[in-house]
């Protein structure tokens, strides 16, 4: 606080931060900083993300042992068998079937001889698979990753009333029925990533009652309506990262009200509204970055009283109007890097009590004043 007094009007906001961290960094806490093998500090990954070994990728922990190497260097594949991610929490720890030795017997008296099966647990990657096979109705989790699968028709999961767990990433899906899902009262986990969805139908979803995670990412889906999250009741995790979405639904979590993480990075997203998660009272992250968004209402994030974490960065924001953030008094991390903003308001931090962590890298603002920052008596790491 001291150091932004002495020059606020000398330096910028970045030039400040730069300081302090260069002459400052062995005295604090580097919780937030990483030293890579170059010998450069390099910021640490964001909540609900992990870092890729030595590189400054950081990846979503839900890419966390799905079978991927999302990182390229294999990181994101590595100590499956931990216990310190959201993936274990939610029970979702599948691990790399390519690398588990199969030693339990197999409960599942039909499926291809491409698979791999443990238990009720059946896995047929790169099997060239074009459309779901014919398996054993007792099948708990079935892993189709990597085939070339175009479509799921109506009823296609039908006879696997018991499936918890479905992994449907890297094919070619382009269509999927309203009812191909139709049955799967069950079902908790359901991956469609990396797939060329455009569309999907209101309702689909509707039978998915215990669904607690859906991933849709890297799909050129370009609209959502607040029907397609219908019998959703149960939904924790939504991620749909790197879609075409240009807008999202009025009020976004009406289907969801259990929605607790929501991942919207790298869409199209050009405005949010007073409504748009007017329904959301159980979210607690939030992340929006790299859309297109110009401007927030003053109510946008009115109902979010249960928020801990808000990335706004790489958007088109000017101006944050003066109370958009009053109502989140329990936000611990805000991310506002890479906006255009020109202005902020002086009591815009306000209520910001229980922030720790405050973003504002490559923002040029030349209104800074050191009262801004008094009300976050918890803050602990700016940039």
């Amino acid at each position: 606080m001291i150091i932004f007094l002495l020059f606020k009007h000398l330096f910028s906001l970045r030039l400040i931060t730069m300081f302090f961290l260069l002459h400052f960094i062995v005295l604090i806490n580097v919780k937030d900083f990483a030293l890579t093998q170059a010998s450069m500090i390099t910021p640490s990954c964001q909540k609900g993300y992990f870092p890729c070994g030595n590189l400054t990728k950081c990846l979503p922990r839900a890419f966390h042992c799905d079978g991927e190497d999302d990182c390229g260097n294999g990181a994101d594949e590595e100590n499956c068998g931990d216990t310190s991610g959201w993936a274990t929490i939610f029970g979702t720890v599948h691990g790399n079937a390519n690398s588990v030795a199969l030693t339990q017997k197999c409960f599942l008296k039909q499926y291809p001889q491409c698979c791999d099966c443990k238990e009720t647990e059946l896995e047929c990657v790169n099997g060239d698979l074009k459309s779901v096979p014919m398996i054993s109705n007792n099948v708990t989790l079935l892993s189709l990753k990597k085939n070339k699968i175009h479509s799921l028709p109506d009823k296609v999961f039908i006879k696997y009333t018991k499936l918890k767990k479905i992994f449907l990433q890297r094919n070619c899906i382009r269509h999927i029925s309203r009812k191909a899902f139709f049955g799967l009262y069950n079902l908790q986990i359901l991956y469609l990533n990396h797939n060329r969805i455009t569309t999907l139908r209101p309702g689909i979803f509707k039978d998915l009652h215990q669904l607690t995670w859906l991933i849709l990412d890297d799909n050129p889906i370009t609209r959502i309506s607040q029907r397609l999250f219908t019998g959703l009741n149960s939904l924790f995790f939504l991620s749909m990262v790197n879609n075409y979405l240009e807008a999202l639904p009025k009020q976004m979590c009406a289907q969801m009200p259990q929605l607790n993480w929501v991942d919207l990075e790298g869409n199209r997203i050009k405005y949010l509204t007073n409504s748009t998660f007017l329904s959301c009272n159980s979210l607690t992250v939030l992340f929006l970055p790299r859309n297109q968004i110009g401007f927030v209402p003053e109510k946008t994030f009115s109902s979010l009283k249960n928020l801990g974490e808000l990335d706004l960065s790489g958007n088109m924001i000017m101006e944050l109007s003066p109370h958009l953030f009053k109502d989140l008094k329990l936000l611990q991390k805000l991310n506002l890097s890479s906006n255009p903003l020109m202005y902020l308001h002086k009591n815009q931090f306000e209520s910001l009590k229980q922030l720790q962590s405050l973003d504002l890298e490559r923002i040029e603002i030349p209104n800074i004043n050191t009262r801004m920052f008094q009300p976050m008596k918890n803050l602990s790491h700016m940039c």
